[in-house]
């Protein structure tokens, strides 16, 4: 990631684009200091109301579907979809917990997301950058 943001800066500056090689230079800078930063932990539950995510309640209601991604040693995660277009699929790393009686729990109260069978595009790529 240095490495282009270096050449994209050079290019900026050899083509007289400032406002270019300041973005760039800029997002840099953030990218680092985020990526210094620890993970915060996030408390998950699951109950038979629905899904607690960091203090926010999902109802059973208000999601449409899950869908387990089960493939050691990558990637244990779990995705719920939201009914809701306008928020954002939550993404559940399960870390130590059970994939099995979690996904037996959700299926009495969520249709399973069967198509589901590896980590979408952008996880694999944040994943990747570490990010």
């Amino acid at each position: 990631m240095s490495l282009a943001a270096v050449f994209l800066v050079a290019y900026a500056v050899w083509t007289s684009n400032f406002l270019f090689a300041f973005f760039i230079l800029l997002t840099a800078i953030l990218i680092i200091l985020v990526g210094q930063s620890d993970p915060r932990n996030v408390l998950i539950q699951i109950g038979d109301n629905g899904v607690v995510w960091d203090g926010r309640l999902f109802l059973f209601q208000d999601i449409d579907n899950f869908g387990i991604v089960y493939q050691l040693p990558m990637s244990k995660v779990l995705y719920i979809e939201p009914r809701n277009p306008l928020v954002p699929r939550l993404r559940l790393p399960l870390e130590d917990q059970d994939p099995l009686a979690i996904r037996e729990h959700l299926k009495q109260y969520l249709r399973e997301d069967l198509e589901l069978q590896a980590e979408h595009l952008s996880d694999t790529v944040a994943r990747l950058l570490k990010i």
